[in-house]
């Protein structure tokens, strides 16, 4: 496989620990991705070649620039230079796109809905962008996080919501939270929550699940219980 080299245009500070990375493809590279795909990066050790992957952030349906963001990992090998040290100039290297996280290829619901918890908003967020911009179909996303200070796009999606007032609905979950309809996703909650946004509308969704092993399965078992 032929390693590819980005160059770092831009950095955008999300939150403390998160960054979005805007990339320039060189040599002449122009990628073929989708949106809810990701990047795979490739680092060079002392101890041998080392790839990871990032969600991109970017729409490619709308002609976005090619950006990931990435969300500091405690004792993250790569993760945390790419947020503390990396600078504009600076080349990466890259094998590629993949990834199946991504819109139908033909028919699309009139409604989706997306559950992402921390940096699990990545690949949704340039997914719920596309939606927005090339349909007529409702968005649902309920998003999982600490606080606000730790809620990556936490403006961006605010925007989204108020130029979509009809088709994006929000609702933020914060574990510090006073209020329990507020708080940290339950299976109680996402009942609740589920009832509220979605309705009648529940087993003709198309929903999307993205964080940590925990939120998803509780999500997932949730949804399957329901759905049957």
């Amino acid at each position: 496989m032929i390693i590819k080299r980005l160059k770092l245009m831009q950095i955008i500070e999300e939150t403390a620990q998160a960054k979005t990375f805007i990339l320039e493809p060189m040599d002449g590279w122009r990628p073929q991705c989708r949106s809810g795909q990701f990047l795979t990066l490739v680092f060079y050790t002392p101890h041998g070649e080392k790839r990871r992957s990032f969600s991109l952030t970017g729409s490619p349906e709308l002609n976005e620039p090619l950006s990931i963001t990435v969300k500091k990992v405690d004792n993250g090998e790569f993760s945390r230079p790419l947020v503390y040290s990396a600078k504009p100039g600076d080349i990466f290297y890259c094998s590629g796109s993949g990834g199946v996280f991504t819109l139908p290829e033909d028919h699309w619901p009139e409604q989706f809905c997306f559950l992402a918890a921390g940096s699990g908003i990545a690949p949704c967020f340039a997914l719920i962008k596309t939606i927005l911009a090339t349909s007529k179909s409702q968005v649902v996303l309920f998003y999982s996080n600490t606080n606000a200070h730790h809620a990556i796009f936490y403006e961006q999606l605010q925007a989204l919501q108020q130029t979509h007032p009809d088709r994006l609905h929000i609702r933020f979950l914060f574990s510090d939270h006073a209020d329990v309809y507020h708080k940290r996703l339950s299976k109680w909650l996402l009942d609740q929550l589920l009832d509220q946004y979605l309705g009648q509308k529940q087993a003709e969704s198309l929903y999307y699940l993205c964080g940590p092993f925990d939120y998803m399965q509780t999500a997932e078992i949730t949804l399957l219980m329901r759905t049957d």
